[in-house]
């Protein structure tokens, strides 16, 4: 499979190295589901185990998921405007409705800053939606059942890669129009000197 990722993947490192390796025995044609589940049990199967190159090779696979499903453009590792102090894994862009996608190979108390990083978003956007996107199946459960209760504020939804909701929410995304930044002007009105 070639990836699509290319400027995401130009950095030297060790995680885009072993990531690119990954990405030659997968063969192409999977639902977003489908393509996680291969390159993870491809990760696993290499008998690689460092927590920052874990998280940062399952962030590469899903934004080659949103590039495949052709959801462009996307931001990786963006900061927006207006909303200080937080960088959000990845942003599709919408004026007034963007989706940010925090990504986390594993849960237990990291939701809490995906819910953080929600509330800040939509503090500025009220319209953003923000999901957490995860491997850790029975996390994810609790965590949509708290989300469903109200005791989560900030993440509408928490969705397993690895399973066919993925598929769904990437078809729906795919569905929607996003853009690039605007230069955004920061006082608008009659300058007085």
């Amino acid at each position: 499979m070639e990836t699509s990722i290319q400027s995401i993947l130009t950095r030297q490192s060790k995680s885009r190295d072993i990531y690119k390796s990954l990405l030659s025995d997968i063969e192409s044609g999977y639902l977003p589901s489908k393509f996680i589940s291969a390159i993870w049990e491809n990760y696993k199967k290499r008998g690689y185990s460092n927590s920052n190159i874990n998280g940062r090779i399952f962030e590469y696979a899903i934004a080659e998921v949103l590039a495949t499903a052709k959801i462009k453009p996307f931001y990786y590792q963006a900061e927006i405007a207006f909303v200080p102090n937080v960088k959000f894994d990845l942003v599709c862009y919408h004026p007034s409705t963007p989706v940010v996608l925090s990504v986390k190979t594993s849960l237990r108390e990291r939701y809490k800053q995906a819910d953080l990083e929600g509330i800040a978003i939509k503090s500025v956007y009220r319209k953003a939606q923000s999901v957490l996107v995860t491997l850790d199946r029975c996390e994810a459960s609790s965590l949509n059942k708290k989300i469903a209760e109200g005791d989560v504020g900030g993440l509408d939804h928490c969705f397993v890669a690895d399973d066919l909701t993925f598929d769904d929410f990437i078809t729906k995304l795919a569905s929607k129009s996003f853009t690039s930044g605007q230069k955004i002007k920061p006082i608008v009105g009659q300058l007085c000197t």
